[in-house]
């Protein structure tokens, strides 16, 4: 798969950039923006918007119908590392801990990097701070 860099651009424009609608979003509400734009190093695995239409919320409607500002921010949080990972990087090991404090583990299976029982469809795609991986499936935390 080809490598996406956003080299001009933080981690909040490049996952806008890449289609990324809902987690900006979310992390709007949850307050986490700020650090998607001048955190440094960090990494990002991001659940595109089709991933965040697929979970089951509790409430109706989408995943930013989620009431807790403090909810959503755990979750995001738990798809946030402290520093930056390329795909190479996080197949090395078994387990992460995310921003959350919670650790999530790695599998590598075939070709397919998995995080938790979420796949990587897209690895390694650059911003000036940090890195994002897309996945197929939100993370959640327990």
């Amino acid at each position: 798969m080809a490598v996406k860099t956003y080299e001009n651009l933080n981690i909040a424009e490049a996952a806008y950039q890449s289609g990324f609608r809902t987690l900006i979003e979310a992390a709007k509400k949850a307050g986490l923006y700020d650090l998607l734009v001048s955190g440094q190093d960090i990494t990002v695995f991001a659940p595109d918007d089709h991933a965040f239409n697929l979970i089951q919320t509790g409430v109706t409607g989408s995943f930013l119908k989620i009431e807790s500002r403090e909810r959503i921010a755990d979750i995001l949080k738990y798809h946030i590392v402290s520093h930056a990972m390329t795909s190479d990087q996080v197949v090395s090991v078994d387990d992460i801990e995310m921003m959350n404090g919670e650790m999530v583990e790695v599998f590598k299976r075939d070709h397919t990097i998995l995080i938790n029982n979420s796949r990587i469809i897209q690895p390694d795609i650059y911003a000036k701070n940090g890195i994002i991986h897309s996945i197929d499936k939100v993370l959640m935390p327990e």
